[in-house]
């Protein structure tokens, strides 16, 4: 299934909503209520940024996901995931998680600069031609 730019936006809108009302037990994973491909993921984590973009948050870092083999065997999935972090989503080496993180979590992956990322990204989308060319869509 493919979403439509309005159902993109919708789901953007509830998982803003679920941050803003830090309500995490009454939004359920979107992949729970419908089928959901890695572009439609990845378009709607690009609105949900864009929406905290719109609300003042400033683009911080990017993060990788799952960037070890194991690690990506163990979910299920053939490539590290990725994503941007705003300021609004740090917490200091020496602070506390307060009420505003509806589901903070420790991770081993590390957040790097957006030109570590970018050059990363391009170096897997040079190995990735032969992927591309088989068909299979990669979420860059």
């Amino acid at each position: 299934m493919s979403l439509t730019p309005a159902e993109i936006a919708e789901w953007a809108a509830v998982l803003a909503a679920a941050r803003r009302d830090r309500d995490r037990v009454g939004c359920d994973p979107i992949s729970s209520e419908i089928d959901l491909t890695i572009d439609d993921a990845y378009a709607i984590q690009r609105a949900g940024t864009a929406l905290r973009l719109e609300r003042g948050e400033k683009l911080v870092v990017w993060k990788l996901g799952c960037t070890s083999r194991a690690m990506r065997a163990q979910m299920g999935i053939d490539q590290p995931s990725f994503g941007l972090l705003t300021d609004a989503m740090l917490v200091a080496h020496d602070g506390a998680a307060g009420l505003a993180l509806i589901q903070p979590r420790v991770e081993p992956e590390i957040g790097r600069s957006a030109l570590v990322v970018l050059r990363w990204l391009e170096a897997l989308r040079r190995r990735a031609g032969a992927t591309r060319q088989s068909g299979r869509r990669t979420p860059w």
